[in-house]
Parts: C-alpha cells; sequence; structure tokens
C-alpha cells in the first residue's frame, strides 16, 4: 500500500520538478494475500465489499475517569461499531432450501443446491471475492478502527453463482455479554475472539478438533454449512450448534469457554462415566416428553443464563454459578411460505407445542494452589486473600430436567423457527422472559410472556397480532428486531419489519 506523500517545502512552477519531487517522496511495500487484514495497518475500508454491511452491533466501553480529587466517580464512555457480512441474527436457526422463479415462463423455480441466507437473497453476482472481514469503527467519527479476516481458509462466499446467492462463510458476535471481546466463527469450526479495542487476535480454537478428541465416534458438521453463535448472558459461556455427519436430523448444543475456547464437558454423575460435549436436541426433548408429532428434526433454538436460585449463604455459591435455560423443538424443514412476487421462499417450521425448555446447571471447577505469601499482592485471583490463590475456573454442566413449552391459545399455532427471538427481563429473570415469533402465514406476530423457563411447567401467556394492527399496506411480516441492552437493564422497543406490495 502506498504511504502518504509528505507536501514539498518549496513551490515551484516546473510541471517536471513537481513530477520529481513526487517519485522521490513517494514510496511503496508489498503485502502478501495472506496477509491482507492482518498486517495491513493503513485502513481505508472496512473491507466488505458488494454485499456490503449485513450484522452490525455497537460496544460500549466504559472507564472511570478521575475527579481532582481522586474519585473515580466520573465515567468516560466510548464504543465501537463492529461490521461484518455474516449473518443479521448470528443465534438465529437456519433454514432449508431456496427456490427461485425468476427465470419467466410461470412455472416452478429449480431449487438451489445451497441454503437461504437468514435474512433473505442478495445479489452478488459481480462480487466474487471472499468477504470475511470484521471491521470496527470509531462511533464517533465512523473511521476504520481495525480489520480482521474472519475465514481460515481461501475460498468464495458464494456457494450457488447461477442465482447470485450470498451465503456467508462466518458468524459474528459482539454484544454487551462480551464487551471487551468480539467473537466469530467460520463453516471450518475455528472459534476465534478479537479484542474490540484494536482487533488483536486473542483466542484461536478448532471446534471440531476439540470434539473429536473428546467423542471420536462421531464426525460432526455445521446444519446446513452455517455456523451459529448463540449469545447466553453468561460472561463466560456462548453457545454454538453442531450436527453429526451421519444423522442430519438431530441437532446438538456446544457450550464454549469464552475465556479458553474450550467445549464445556458435562459433569458425570460416576467416575465410570464419560463426560460428552454435544447437548442432542432428541435427547433433551425426550427428557422433557416432547413427541416429534408431524415434525422430524430435533433442533437447538437458543439458549439463556438464569442467575443462581441455589441461595444457601455459603461461598462456594460463585456469581456466574446458575443455570441455563435451553430452548429445543422438533421441526420441519423446506416448508414453503408466503413470498414476494416471483419467488417461492421455504422455511423451517415448528410451534410452541413442540418445544421444551431444558434447565441445565452449571457447576464451577476450581484448581487452587498453596496459600500465597502474606507480602503478595492481592488480586482478583484470590478466593480469599489469605488462604487460597485460584490457579483458574472451568466449568461443566448437569442436564436436570426438561418440560414442554405450554402456551394457551398460540401453541399449535405454526411458526417460523428463524424469526424466533427471547427478550430477556431485568437481572436475567427467568419469571419475566418473553418470547415472540412471526406466524408460518407470515400475517400473524406471535408473543408469549410471563415465561419461567426453569420452573416445572416451563409456560406462558400467548398472544397473537395480526398483520393489519402492526401496519395497514403490509403483505408479509419479514423479521423481528430485539435491541441489545446493558445487564441489568430491559427491553423497551423492538422493531417488527414487514414487506408491502
Amino acid at each position: 500500500k502506498a504511504a502518504p506523500m509528505a507536501k514539498p517545502a518549496v513551490a515551484t512552477s516546473s510541471r517536471l520538478f513537481g513530477t520529481v519531487l513526487f517519485l522521490l517522496c513517494t514510496s511503496t511495500c508489498a503485502l502478501f494475500a495472506d496477509e491482507a487484514g492482518i498486517n495491513d495497518f493503513v485502513i481505508r475500508t472496512a473491507g466488505h465489499g458488494q454485499v456490503g454491511v449485513r450484522y452490525a452491533s455497537l460496544i460500549e466501553h466504559s472507564t472511570p475517569k478521575s475527579n481532582d480529587e481522586g474519585d473515580n466517580t466520573n465515567i468516560d464512555s466510548s464504543g465501537v461499531w463492529v461490521t461484518s457480512q455474516s449473518n443479521e441474527f448470528p443465534g438465529a436457526v437456519s433454514d432449508g432450501n431456496f427456490a427461485d422463479t425468476t427465470g419467466g415462463g410461470g412455472g416452478g423455480g429449480e431449487v438451489t443446491s445451497n441454503f437461504e441466507p437468514i435474512i433473505g437473497k442478495i445479489n452478488t453476482s459481480n462480487d466474487e471475492e471472499s468477504s470475511c472481514s470484521i471491521a470496527g469503527r470509531n462511533v464517533t467519527s465512523g473511521e476504520v478502527l481495525w480489520r480482521v479476516n474472519a475465514c481460515s481458509s481461501s475460498g468464495s462466499s458464494i456457494a450457488n453463482t447461477k442465482h447470485g446467492e450470498f451465503t456467508p462463510r462466518h458468524v459474528t458476535l459482539a454484544s454487551s455479554t462480551y464487551s471487551k471481546v468480539v467473537y466469530s466463527m467460520d463453516n471450518t469450526g475455528v472459534f476465534r475472539g478479537w479484542n474490540s479495542n484494536d482487533g488483536m487476535l486473542q483466542l484461536d480454537m478448532d471446534l471440531f478438533q476439540q470434539i473429536n478428541d473428546v467423542d471420536e465416534t462421531e464426525k460432526y458438521q455445521f446444519p446446513h454449512d452455517l455456523p451459529r453463535l448463540l449469545d447466553t448472558s453468561h460472561p463466560r459461556i456462548i453457545g454454538t450448534v453442531v450436527v453429526a455427519e451421519e444423522g442430519g436430523d438431530d441437532e446438538s448444543l456446544v457450550l464454549l469457554d469464552t475465556k479458553t475456547g474450550q467445549p464445556i464437558p458435562s459433569s458425570p454423575s460416576s467416575k465410570e462415566e464419560k463426560p460428552f460435549i454435544a447437548l442432542s436436541a432428541k435427547s433433551l426433548l425426550a427428557k422433557a416428553k416432547v413427541s416429534k408429532k408431524k415434525y422430524d428434526t430435533a433442533r437447538i433454538v437458543d439458549v439463556m443464563f438464569v442467575k443462581g436460585d441455589d441461595t444457601n449463604n455459603d461461598s462456594s455459591n460463585k456469581k456466574h454459578q446458575g443455570h441455563l435455560a435451553v430452548l429445543v423443538a422438533w421441526s420441519s424443514l423446506n416448508q414453503e411460505i408466503a413470498a414476494p412476487k416471483n419467488t417461492q421462499v421455504t422455511k423451517s417450521i415448528s410451534s410452541f407445542s413442540s418445544m421444551a425448555w431444558i434447565d441445565v446447571k452449571l457447576k464451577e471447577v476450581i484448581q487452587t494452589s498453596e496459600p500465597p505469601e502474606a507480602s503478595a499482592p492481592k488480586s482478583e485471583d484470590y478466593d480469599d486473600w489469605s488462604t487460597t490463590l485460584i490457579k483458574s475456573i472451568s466449568y461443566s454442566h448437569e442436564v436436570v430436567k426438561g418440560a414442554p413449552f405450554n402456551v394457551d391459545g398460540i401453541g399449535s399455532t405454526p411458526l417460523l423457527l428463524s424469526s424466533l427471538r427471547k427478550v430477556v427481563g431485568e437481572n436475567n429473570n427467568s419469571n419475566s422472559l418473553s418470547v415472540l415469533a412471526i406466524a408460518a402465514t407470515t400475517s400473524q406476530l406471535l408473543l408469549v410472556t410471563n415465561i419461567n423457563a426453569v420452573s416445572g411447567n416451563g409456560g406462558g401467556v400467548g398472544r397473537s397480532y395480526e398483520i393489519d394492527m402492526l401496519h395497514p399496506y403490509w403483505r408479509i411480516i419479514d423479521t423481528i428486531s430485539v435491541p441489545q441492552v446493558e445487564d441489568g437493564n430491559t427491553v423497551t422497543t423492538l422493531t417488527i419489519a414487514g414487506v408491502d406490495d
């Protein structure tokens, strides 16, 4: 890349002299292709190509600011916009095939061999280059602060050039839960963490290699070759979803430790029991006694952290212990739904009556060392300032119970599984959880409130809203967006998008 040219010290009317001076003052340097996005520090664009930004998340950075008296009473806030071409909703369920009928003739279009992006079809026929960049921008000036390549291998992000469909090769997750780190997962299973301030690599782990080291009997991949990252609202845990190569109708949840990148294993009930990593959706639905009825594919829908209710008033009750509420569902794939003119769109369909909440208990595994010397400096690594130095804290999980998702009134209404969004109440209170989804007809908005995800009934109060109540000219309800909120706050505004004539 060319370095900026220094301005000449003297002015001249000689064009020749000015040209010579320009050549002498300009320097260039070489950059290998595999270094692009890593070692090119003179960054001018975010690197998102023709498709542009599909995912954007604002990361707030708050630091104490001392006043004249030395008190850290003021907060100096700044922020970074994190952008990429990955899916707009990194944790949403991926859908099935896309059929294109734009070829004329009025007949049914040929179903393409790849899978539809979560937010629809984007024409990228002129953008043949791989687009795997994640960028950070200054929230005030818009200046590109850093840019990284989130994909571990070369290749095109366009899986079907005949129909010009864009299939992202990675997923990005940046939220208030993980404010200091931006996480990415590419389609080969490489899980990475990037510093949100400067884009420096902090974590690099091969997911499938880690799983295979524990479970050598199964080979895993991502459903539909689209990776997902699920924000659990737990600062040390992120979820992802895999499927066995020989069993594509049963998805599995894998919990990742954001500090080490390692998958979190189960907590064996006996010494003879071997720990496992992947939580099978079929086994979780069976634990909740939810039968598949007319649906045949077991899906991992979402997961959330519920703060601990095991209040025994002892030191073993850590602030990050608690429960994960996992939402699983039976689903059908490739069911055609209402779509804009000249297109046929297929989605994954389910219903609340085919879902279950699974209570997964988190356990801390603490490794300690000998008591430190009395003169040793105090830090957050001390469990007790004078007795024990914690070497590391890791986690294990245990499936406790499961309960059907009982919703009166709209429980059997078919819905678009990829449209489902959760709204978490204040302080991750499971009693104030709400869930929204779009009905399979795309003309109804479904809302379930007062859900207690870890209770014995797992139910809630349901109601539906017709499309005319949302907008008089809409024909299709398209997406539901839930804004990010800081821990302890509540969501007050949702965004519902629709399509008119």
